[in-house]
């Protein structure tokens, strides 16, 4: 009651419109349910107790200006409001919310006084020992493939593994069950080595030219990679293969180091003692007198980073998001953690904020020796879980710029570096760049807290990283050429290697969900030829489109046309050929008369692209008139090849071919936006025969289009992946380096992909 009395209306509903839609029938305030969810931390309460309170309390209904008769709302819309502002990149909305209401009121604001300090979270995970790990993992994406793709799981696995890997390999833990592991050094050690086998055997399997390209993408597949780097040495002599267990003294440092299979992101660390597996959060308070000020104690931001980050890696973020919430103190309370010479130093000049803490007393440098921090300089004590008997990193005490990989860490994956190509001979010093992991950590759930002060009643929301405010990631044909690239090298390499992959997951399915649709006509299906075709140009002039601007694709007339000049001069020197010569060495003559005439097209659409860029950047001569377009028909049938690598050759040509039709319809649509409706023809129709005739030629010998149930079961399941794994993980990547607009846009993707998976479900069940 005082709250409301005192504070007034906190949240309203327009402050989380952007979560919710505009159709269907109408839901529950979600200002009333923020409220409920800052209601229920306070009083530390379950979602059925917060929903039993507004039912059955009246504080709580005067708090929610609810009529006394009001029924409520089952308790699991709350879980449901939660995930909405985690998908929109709201977590922190609450709190903000809150804090712009006090600051109204003079409860809080800049200069004054405020503390900083960091406590672990830990992850809710099983600490498991080296060898029920390493099982455990394997299982994990045994799990994972049967949901992702369990027609191709059956017919590629071992049938020992569903002895061997059926039930969890910690289940030994239990009392009542029966330990399926060896005590013996010896057999556990044979054991260690014949899941090792059986994972290399998978990911070889998963890797196949003859295996759905997506597979590689599912998290749990990379998990399982980065753990076979870290746990085995394999290496291949003469035909044969010897793997081999890591000794302790040969793995890689904890920050290195995957503590579990299903949250790759909690790390092993300790600071002051305590050891843990899991996150830090940085709590931001005020702390002025309140017999002078006036002014409660205030949560005032909130920060979440993985374990092992050093504290003095986060003050300047903190100060940032202060200063963009109009909150900076004008004296800011810090430990030793956070501290050091240069923040004393320039914090009050450039930021007109007062640093005040303790310096560390010993910073002398030492030479790093093995598993050693390079600041800290000495061996850290033994974890007992999975995190492999390694020295963690002291989250309190690593070095100031972040260097705490140990003597000989280049061998193994980080961020910046990469695992070995599958099957091949890897040795313990091997150099690895094929693969980049996810940075940091995947983001809290929203996590709220209540303090109500006697004088006030006022509120705090602990909540995740806040997600900056995001404009729309759509740009117009004409957007300028400097914008684009300026927010395309903005980007964190990571998102635009994901944006990549994205894009041309989506120019594929635009292109195949045409031929589809072409299908669905031919059996009578109108609504299911409707659906097609409507996702096909959801995929190409919304969510590529977005992409691309946020890539920055599109550049000037002259940039498009030296980069379509680049593609063609690849196809038509390298790619087709290479494929063509290929294809004739496996016997499939009629997919090498294929590659050799498409490599001749594109030839001529480089000399098209050419005199092209002559005329854009002279201003003298005319833009060639677009080529002719030989449409081709995809019936339904399977692949006309007979050959693995030409198979998977038709899948990375038709790939391209998607992605340059898609491409040129974007740069067609800025030339003609740009004053050049010659050259937009020229892109435009350049475009359709890469659709038309090269993808459709293409997918004719693949086998791309089968019945329209057989391309249903396709569709829904590439719609489904892409919704719940991966546009998730590009998101969460994002956030991790602050490339937050791009994690709004993957979220708002993967919504749009769920809707379209359900859709395809529908008419899988009702075909029409």
């Amino acid at each position: 009651m005082r709250i409301r009395d005192g504070l007034g209306p906190l949240f309203s509903d327009e402050d989380f419109k952007a979560a919710f839609g505009v159709r269907g029938r109408p839901g529950i305030s979600p200002g009333r349910l923020a409220l409920v969810s800052v209601l229920r931390f306070a009083e530390n309460l379950t979602d059925r107790q917060a929903a039993h309170a507004v039912r059955a309390r009246i504080d709580v209904k005067y708090l929610l200006g609810l009529e006394l008769t009001d029924p409520g709302f089952d308790h699991t819309v709350l879980t449901g409001f939660r995930d909405r502002l985690l998908a929109h990149g709201m977590e922190a909305r609450v709190l903000d919310l809150l804090l712009e209401r006090l600051a109204e009121l003079g409860l809080v604001g800049s200069g004054g006084r405020q503390r900083t300090d960091s406590t672990h979270v830990l992850a809710a995970v099983r600490s498991l020992n080296r060898l029920e790990f390493i099982g455990e993992t394997l299982r994990a994406v045994l799990e994972a493939l049967a949901a992702a793709a369990p027609d191709w799981l059956r017919a590629s696995m071992d049938p020992a593994w569903q002895e061997r890997y059926g039930a969890r390999v910690d289940a030994c833990r239990l009392p009542t069950a029966d330990c399926r592991l060896p005590t013996d050094e010896q057999e556990r050690r044979t054991l260690a080595r014949q899941i090792a086998t059986d994972g290399y055997r998978l990911l070889e399997a998963v890797f196949a030219p003859t295996a759905p390209g997506w597979l590689q993408q599912v998290p749990a597949v990379t998990v399982l990679r980065t753990v076979w780097v870290q746990q085995f040495t394999r290496t291949v002599t003469d035909g044969e293969e010897e793997v081999t267990w890591r000794g302790e003294d040969d793995l890689p440092p904890s920050r290195a180091m995957v503590a579990s299979p299903y949250d790759p992101e909690a790390w092993y660390a300790k600071k002051r003692g305590s050891a843990w597996v899991g996150y830090k959060i940085h709590l931001s308070e005020s702390c002025d007198d309140p017999g002078a000020s006036k002014r409660p104690h205030l949560i005032t931001h909130v920060v979440t980073t993985d374990a092992t980050v050093n504290d003095a890696m986060v003050v300047e973020e903190v100060h940032d998001r202060l200063t963009s919430k109009g909150l900076l103190p004008g004296e800011h309370l810090l430990d030793a953690g956070y501290t050091s010479a240069e923040l004393l130093l320039t914090a009050p000049t450039t930021r007109g904020v007062s640093v005040v803490g303790p310096v560390r007393s010993n910073n002398k440098p030492r030479r790093p020796g093995p598993h050693r921090s390079r600041c800290a300089g000495r061996r850290g004590p033994r974890t007992p879980p999975s995190a492999a008997a390694q020295p963690p990193v002291d989250a309190g005490e690593e070095g100031r710029a972040g260097e705490f990989l140990s003597h000989g860490s280049s061998r193994w994956p980080t961020p910046a570096r990469g695992l070995p190509p599958v099957g091949d001979g890897v040795t313990s010093g091997g150099q690895w760049t094929t693969f980049t992991r996810g940075q940091n950590m995947t983001r809290f759930a929203v996590r709220a807290a209540l303090a109500c002060l006697p004088t006030v009643a006022a509120a705090a929301v602990l909540a995740a990283p806040a997600s900056a405010t995001v404009p729309s990631a759509a740009s117009s044909p004409g957007a300028s050429a400097a914008s684009t690239a300026l927010a395309a090298r903005a980007l964190n390499p990571q998102t635009l290697a994901d944006l990549d992959t994205s894009m041309r997951g989506e120019a594929f399915a635009n292109a195949s969900y045409s031929f589809y649709a072409a299908q669905a006509d031919r059996e009578h299906l109108p609504v299911t030829a409707q659906t097609y075709r409507r996702t096909a140009s959801v995929e190409l002039n919304e969510h590529f489109r977005e992409e691309a601007a946020l890539a920055g694709v599109v550049g000037s007339d002259a940039s498009n046309l030296r980069a379509a000049i680049a593609g063609e001069t690849y196809e038509t020197t390298t790619m087709y050929p290479t494929f063509a010569r290929e294809a004739a060495q496996d016997g499939d003559l009629n997919a090498a008369a294929l590659f050799t005439e498409i490599g001749h097209d594109e030839a001529a659409h480089l000399a098209r692209f050419q005199a092209a860029l002559q005329v854009v950047e002279t201003g003298r001569g005319r833009i060639p008139a677009p080529p002719p377009v030989d449409a081709v028909q995809v019936p339904a049938g399977g692949p006309q090849v007979h050959s693995a690598r030409t198979l998977a050759n038709l899948d990375t040509a038709m790939h391209g071919e998607a992605l340059a039709h898609a491409r040129y319809t974007l740069y067609g649509e800025h030339a003609t936006a740009d004053g050049r409706p010659a050259l937009g023809r020229l892109f435009q129709g350049t475009g359709q025969v890469e659709l038309r005739e090269h993808f459709a030629g293409e997918a004719a010998l693949y086998g791309l289009v089968g019945t329209t149930h057989q391309n249903l079961v396709k569709t829904t399941a590439g719609e489904t992946y892409e919704a719940t794994v991966m546009y998730p993980t590009f998101a969460r990547r994002a956030d991790a380096v602050g490339d937050h607009q791009a994690a709004r846009l993957f979220r708002h993707n993967a919504a749009d992909e769920a809707g379209h998976a359900r859709a395809f479900q529908r008419l899988l069940d009702n075909p029409r």
